[in-house]
This record gives structure tokens, C-alpha cells and sequence, in this order.
């Protein structure tokens, strides 16, 4: 469950507004990611690397967790991914983005995301193809994770309001 505000804090005015049920996966192709976000109000005007200022999902990777697990700044095997649902209420598509590393940096095409319109929010599937994220797993690799959910609530604004995690420690690029 991500409902812990760990930015915008004034904007959340409880889990009905916004917090998300996440599930992820991942096999030697993809990363899966599925979420049913509580929205009291879909806003998502922006695409692209701007996708984060509206309703969108943000998952981090790090790729070597051991290695770096006291540094607290986003190291070269870090990855920083952005999944929209796309404007559902205007026919937008969804899409995601590769914000980190640096090298692979740009919009996912790749990848296959299906996104619906719910009575309290939306849902949303993605499998993210690893080569696209620049990274292969391994079997057994540990490596460390993180889930949040940007929320904006003013279709007439690009702006991330708010972002709820299920860490309440979270802080951008740490």
C-alpha cells in the first residue's frame, strides 16, 4: 500500500484522494508493474519527461543496493522510471519514461501499458522491457526498490501536487 505523503502533504486530504495498491513482478524479458490508484480527481496534461507534474506512477531501481546502500544521491546503476495512464478522460495514451541512467534516458516505447478509468481513480498495467531500462537481473540479485505515486488534482495545472509512497523515508534521489 503506498499512502504515506512524502511531498505535498497539505494536498492529501486522505487514501481516497491518494494512496495506491501495487503489485510487482518480473521475469528475464520485463518488469510488471499493476497498481489501483485512489484518486479523487484525475489530472494527468503532461507526457513525456514532464509526465511526473500530472497523475503518474515513479518506480526506482537500484541495481547495485549493496554497493551504494549509504550513499544517499542516485548512483549510474539507479534507474528512475515514470508510468502515466495517459489523460484517460480525453483519450490519452499511456506511456512511460526512463528519466535515469543517463544512457538510456527517454520514452519507453517498447513498452505495454493498459490504463482504465475507475469509480474512485484508475488501474494500471505496464511491462517494461529490462533492455529499455538498461539493466538485465540476475537470479538472486538483490537490489533495492522504491514505489510512489505523483498526484495532481487541477486539470487545468501541470503540477505534481502531491506523491504518497509506501515509505514514509523517501526522498528524491536517495
Amino acid at each position: 500500500l503506498a499512502d504515506r505523503p512524502v511531498f505535498g502533504e497539505g494536498y492529501v486530504s486522505g487514501g481516497s484522494d491518494s494512496s495506491a495498491v501495487f503489485r510487482i513482478s518480473w521475469d528475464f524479458d520485463n518488469l510488471y508493474v499493476g497498481a489501483i490508484v485512489f484518486d479523487s480527481s484525475l489530472a494527468q496534461g503532461s507526457t513525456g519527461a514532464s509526465l511526473w507534474q500530472g497523475d503518474s506512477l515513479e518506480v526506482f531501481i537500484d541495481s547495485d543496493v549493496t554497493g551504494d546502500f549509504d550513499v544517499d544521491a542516485m548512483t549510474e546503476d539507479d534507474i528512475q522510471l515514470g508510468i502515466s495512464p495517459g489523460d484517460l478522460l480525453n483519450d490519452g495514451q499511456p506511456e512511460a519514461w526512463v528519466w535515469a541512467p543517463e544512457d538510456v534516458e527517454g520514452a519507453v516505447a517498447e513498452a505495454e501499458i493498459a490504463a482504465v478509468l475507475a469509480e474512485d481513480g484508475w488501474a494500471i498495467e505496464a511491462a517494461i522491457p529490462w533492455a529499455a531500462l538498461g539493466f538485465t537481473p540476475t537470479s538472486g540479485q538483490h537490489v533495492g526498490f522504491l514505489f510512489s505515486v505523483s498526484d495532481n488534482d487541477n486539470r487545468g495545472m501541470n503540477a505534481q501536487q502531491s506523491v504518497v509512497s509506501y515509505a514514509p523515508q523517501r526522498a528524491l534521489y536517495d
